[in-house]
């Protein structure tokens, strides 16, 4: 007469296996947790380019309907005109952050921070010039600086673009 043993595992196989287990883990939590970095520093560059091109946009649609180019002067990093509402708007380069100041007809003055605090302006450069034949004035803007993109991590960028008065100004000789 025959009896059937039934085998089981043994206690190596077992720690074996656990082992092989825990590695697999280890490495699949790791990507895991890399993956979540990294969509959280994407996130996070992706709002400040957001308020970055947010503050370009309202630069250029407000010189686009403004006159008198260079009120109070004109900088290279500074530069201001008169809107649709007869203000004086300047926008400026203040440390490392893009300001705008809006100046009513009574004086007092409104200033705001235009970009995000992990946006770093490093450069803010206005030119004014002529379109040739024609008479509107073209606004030239270049920015340059660095997006903090995760703890320690910065990226750099430049941005140029420009805008075209949309209104004639009377007697304009710019």
């Amino acid at each position: 007469m025959m009896t059937s043993r039934t085998r089981g595992y043994t206690l190596l196989e077992m720690i074996v296996a656990v082992a092989i287990f825990a590695v697999v883990m280890l490495l699949a939590s790791g990507a895991y947790y890399t993956l979540i970095a990294l969509a959280r520093d994407a996130r996070a560059t992706t709002n400040a380019v957001n308020t970055l091109y947010f503050a370009v946009e309202d630069m250029t649609r407000s010189i686009r309907t403004g006159t008198q180019y260079c009120t109070t002067g004109c900088f290279p990093s500074s530069f201001s005109f008169v809107d649709d509402e007869n203000r004086t708007v300047t926008y400026s380069k203040n440390g490392t952050t893009l300001y705008r100041s809006v100046a009513g007809a009574g004086g007092t003055a409104l200033t705001g921070v235009l970009t995000d605090p992990n946006v770093t302006i490093t450069k803010l450069d206005f030119s004014l010039a002529n379109l040739g034949a024609f008479p509107q004035p073209r606004v030239r803007i270049i920015i340059q600086g660095s997006v903090e993109t995760g703890p320690g991590k910065t990226q750099s960028f430049s941005l140029e673009t420009s805008a075209t008065q949309r209104t004639l100004e009377a007697g304009s000789g710019l």
